[in-house]
């Protein structure tokens, strides 16, 4: 109950009634508009190479060379000058004559003709700096480019100023007098060459794949694989293919990147907008001498769809919601001029004026307390519920660890709930057969938060009933994909499905009044958090309307219980947990990344307590060293059954969870862990970052200093405390 944040400063959640939340009256939600541009004053002389002054706000001023409508932001307070493009781009020898031209613009469109399903993608620069056909006006605090895309048949603004310190862009555009018929903007770029750095240079490109990552420019590559990720994760409704399958479908939490460039940094934050956002990067070499990071954002979307022998292209008919884009760039100095900078200055965006908690320290687990399995009465298949850890099991693992002398456990008790074991919508909150949820409310001496993890998704349900409920694609069918089993990925035969956002609207509300009325004072919840999805049926629902939706819904829940636990969190539902399971602490190791850093937690640490991954749960290598550097919160998966028992279920995939057989090394484990952990005393992450490739250093608020080795070998410390290979450590230092 902790949080009625600021979040009109960074999604602008309208207050939107989940009781009729219909996708009509969905649409009719804004967000606030925190800048209302007022008319400009038109400057003529666009031949002019110098540039023109137009904004100050404190350190920091802008100003734009006319002739090509490019930028500088100026940073008294360090010296640094940042350039919206390259300023010697024709003399670049890493690349192409295309790719200089693409490298003097300031906008990129990607336009699509509806009938001939052809895309063309054009700039600024070639399509109107070049011939002249652009104008400008000047504001208050910045100024305004407007460019006639003729092939488009749209003017197209760019509005650029100060705003609380940091500058904005925003993006939109107005069709001419007479539309061009069936040409539709279908994605656009903008500022794609401010956040970039120069081959050799000292510095590296931010992003927030998974935990963080860093794209080193000393790092050349003259090949891979290009870095393209949605920002909250893919777009299911538009992809054929097993796409959950991917590691990489939900590596981006938060909407935000950066580069530091020597002694200075810049970053980035998507606003309006961020759902539709594809972030791309280039290492240097790629396809010029620079690395770069920018937002694509995705306005009209498609799918290939196959009849027969034939495929087509169809387009989406749900209108765009999306009227503008906006993009805030932070310049940050001195010892804030890195990527435990920008963590900070983003925690800080994040939540407002909030005060920030004390973060907290626990044993966390992940209880399982049943799944459905399939057997066979006198020949006859049937599925049945089987206990996996029910009421007293769950108080004997409690009572044993407080045995072990751990007094403060939290548990997520998942698949409890009768609906979601058996893969319906999940509407009630009926216990599935054999659990007394009355009894678990009496467990003492653990935080116990039962969890609803997959309100989006059910399998269990009539041909009727997906036709009427379930979330559509583009094709007016069902969007449906076929289950895998954790162990082998082999399908199961069974298809699932997303609900429609009516119906999550229609019986959301009531779920938590069914919850509240079971005396439920802690929920967890999952999917709601971290995942997005379009909904075509009818007059549809895109990501922003959906977020709006899940962001209500989180608000909501967050005001009815006690606690509320989300999982691996996107940036508009973070702020109102009180604890964050699932929070990644290492990056996609796509081709292009060189470090990983612990942006996420970073972020984090002060608004929610982060937990990583159950190390148990095979997620990664270093699992347990990740941790550490990034500060998560130590988890385990448990239960009491025997591990016979996920035979043949969806659970099949997990190993090492039975309590009886791990507790002991668990518990050592732990005891490792929170030695160190113990020391932090409330204190949030203040900084992180490498001595060496295999040492890295977590620094506290409250001076205390967290070394994690990756190495296979020892390393010493200037004071001679050795850190033995594969371990960590911890000492004492000074307060910031």
């Amino acid at each position: 109950m902790k949080k009625i944040i600021a979040l009109a400063l960074t999604i602008c959640i309208a207050s939107v009634s989940l009781t009729a939340c219909s996708s009509e009256e969905i649409a009719k939600e804004a967000a606030v508009d925190s800048y209302s541009l007022p008319k400009g004053e038109s400057y003529t002389d666009i031949k002019s190479n110098e540039f023109v002054p137009c904004a100050q706000s404190g350190d920091l001023s802008l100003s734009f060379q006319p002739s090509t409508t490019q930028l500088k932001v100026e940073n008294s307070k360090d010296g640094s000058v940042w350039y919206s493009n390259p300023q010697n781009a024709s003399e670049d020898i890493n690349a192409k004559q295309l790719v200089k031209l693409r490298m003097m613009s300031t906008l990129e469109i990607e336009y699509t003709n509806l009938s001939t399903k052809k895309r063309t993608t054009i700039n600024n620069y070639t399509s109107n700096v070049k011939s002249g056909k652009y104008e400008i006006s000047m504001i208050e605090n910045g100024v305004i480019f407007k460019y006639p895309f003729t092939e488009v048949g749209k003017n197209v603004f760019l509005a650029v100023y100060f705003e609380k310190g940091a500058l904005l862009t925003r993006f939109w555009y107005e069709d001419f007098d007479e539309k061009k018929p069936d040409v539709e903007i279908s994605a656009v770029s903008v500022l794609p060459y401010l956040v970039r750095g120069f081959m050799g240079e000292e510095g590296y490109l931010f992003l927030p794949d998974g935990s963080g990552a860093t794209v080193d420019f000393s790092n050349i590559v003259y090949s891979g694989n290009a870095y393209a990720r949605n920002i909250y994760g893919y777009e299911p409704t538009l992809i054929t293919s097993d796409y959950y399958l991917d590691v990489n479908k939900n590596s981006v939490y938060l909407p935000v990147y950066g580069a530091k460039v020597g002694e200075s940094a810049v970053m980035a934050i998507c606003e309006k907008g961020a759902e539709y956002g594809v972030l791309t990067a280039e290492a240097c070499g790629q396809t010029s001498s620079y690395a770069r990071a920018y937002v694509s954002y995705k306005l009209l979307n498609s799918i290939e769809y196959k009849v027969g022998n034939t495929t087509t292209e169809l387009f989406d008919k749900v209108g765009s919601s999306l009227d503008y884009i906006t993009t805030r760039y932070i310049f940050l100095d001195g010892e804030d001029a890195d990527y435990s900078g920008m963590a900070r200055a983003y925690r800080d965006y994040l939540i407002g004026d909030l005060q920030l908690k004390d973060t907290a320290t626990a044993l966390y687990t992940d209880i399982y307390a049943s799944v459905i399995k399939k057997a066979s009465t006198v020949g006859v298949p049937h599925n049945k519920t089987v206990s996996l850890t029910d009421a007293a099991e769950l108080e004997g693992i409690i009572e044993r660890l407080n045995a072990e002398g751990i007094e403060d456990i939290t548990v997520r008790y998942r698949l409890w709930n009768s609906d979601e074991i058996k893969g319906k919508k999940i509407k009630s909150a009926n216990s599935a057969a054999g659990i007394s949820f009355k009894a678990i409310k009496n467990i003492k001496n653990a935080e116990i938060y039962p969890a609803v993890l997959s309100l989006h998704t059910y399998s269990n349900g009539s041909y009727f009933d997906r036709l009427i409920n379930a979330a559509k694609s583009i094709t007016q069918l069902p969007f449906s994909w076929k289950k895998h089993k954790l162990s082998n990925l082999n399908e199961t035969g069974e298809a699932e499905y997303r609900v429609s956002i009516d119906w999550f609207c229609k019986n959301s509300d009531k779920l938590i009044e069914r919850l509240k009325s079971k005396g439920i004072s802690k929920l967890a919840l999952g999917d709601v958090a971290n995942s997005l999805y379009c909904d075509f049926k009818g007059e549809g629902a895109k990501r922003d309307k959906t977020r709006l939706v899940m962001s209500e819904f989180i608000k909501q829940s967050d005001e009815a219980f006690e606690g509320l636990m989300l999982d691996a969190a996107n940036a508009y539902a973070a702020p109102f947990a009180d604890i964050i399971y699932n929070a990644p602490v290492c990056h996609s190791n796509h081709d292009i990344l060189c470090k990983s850093v612990p942006f996420y937690t970073m972020v984090m640490s002060g608004i929610a307590d982060c937990v990583a991954p159950a190390y148990n749960s095979g997620v990664a290598d270093n699992a347990l060293l990740n941790t550490v550097a990034s500060g998560a919160g130590f988890c385990v998966a448990w239960m009491s059954a025997e591990m016979t028992e996920l035979s043949g279920t969806q659970l099949s995939g997990l190993s090492n969870v039975n309590f009886a057989q791990t507790v002991d090394d668990t518990v050592s484990l732990y005891k490792k862990v929170d030695a160190v952990y113990s020391k932090i005393n409330g204190s949030r992450i203040y900084a992180h970052n490498y001595i060496n490739d295999s040492v890295s250093l977590t620094e506290y608020e409250n001076g205390l200093q967290i070394y994690v080795n990756f190495g296979k070998e020892p390393f010493v410390l200037e004071d001679g405390t050795q850190i033995p290979a594969e371990s960590f450590t911890a000492r004492e230092g000074e307060g910031q």
